[in-house]
């Protein structure tokens, strides 16, 4: 199994066009931008019932990432959502949650730019 079985690229599929602009949520997008500019406590927790648009959140934080829309220390982050879901379905036998969950755990320590979103969390 690999990485792309259970995450998304947000980052590439807004270079692709897939992503359209986000509208209304500029306040929230300002804010999620300013957190993560912080220094050491830069973790966002979006909450809401379910189709209050988190993910567009996500997405829209990408796309204003891929078209400048944002501080400059953010231009080379890139957005992964991770599925939750996804990542313990077909889990077969022990311990293969946890290896999958080490597996993306290294692969996003490998790479500093990258901003993970963790779905239905």
């Amino acid at each position: 199994m690999e990485i792309n079985d259970f995450s998304r690229d947000l980052t590439s599929e807004a270079e692709a066009g897939l992503i359209e602009p986000p509208l209304g949520r500029d306040s929230e997008l300002d804010f999620i931008f300013k957190v993560l500019n912080q220094e050491g406590k830069s973790n966002v927790l979006i909450t809401g019932p379910a189709g209050c648009g988190k993910t567009a959140l996500a997405e829209g934080v990408a796309y204003h990432l891929v078209n400048n829309k944002t501080y400059a220390e953010h231009k080379k982050k890139k957005i992964i959502t991770l599925d939750l879901t996804a990542l313990n379905s077909g889990a077969m036998y022990v311990g293969q949650f946890e290896e999958r969950v080490t597996k993306f755990l290294d692969f996003v320590k490998s790479d500093n730019s990258i901003v993970v979103f963790i779905d239905e969390i």
